[in-house]
């Protein structure tokens, strides 16, 4: 299963991938990070919305810690799906390595299993 440092997004041209955050909704709403062409289908929902995820193209998934996301590229690789990655410690390793978000990310995420802002090589 590939995993991608957050701050190694930039480097991929922006039209070529899309970013699906697997977050609940109300989560998406509260706060998530600040890159183009970012779509919100929820862990919950990815059966039911299985011909939304493109297979001629990158996807990078990504969650709170990254736990949901690698769940989802499991799940998607499982029927067929590939060109697949996950943000490695979500959105908390992506605040830890100072990358813009929009809205209000908690200041404490006490779940985490992101304990700092590097990558496993």
């Amino acid at each position: 299963m590939k995993k991608i440092c957050p701050n190694k997004i930039n480097e991929i041209a922006n039209s070529e991938r899309l970013i699906v955050d697997v977050r609940e909704n109300f989560e998406f709403q509260n706060y998530r990070i600040d890159v183009q062409n970012m779509i919100n289908i929820p862990l919950s929902e990815i059966e039911q919305k299985i011909n939304e995820f493109p297979n001629d193209r990158e996807v990078i998934l990504v969650c709170n810690n990254g736990l949901r996301s690698s769940m989802a590229v499991k799940f998607l690789e499982q029927r067929g799906f590939n060109n697949l990655r996950f943000i490695e410690g979500g959105i908390v390793k992506w605040i830890q390595n100072k990358l813009k978000i929009i809205g209000n990310a908690p200041d404490i995420v006490s779940h985490s299993l992101s304990l700092d802002k590097t990558c496993e090589k």
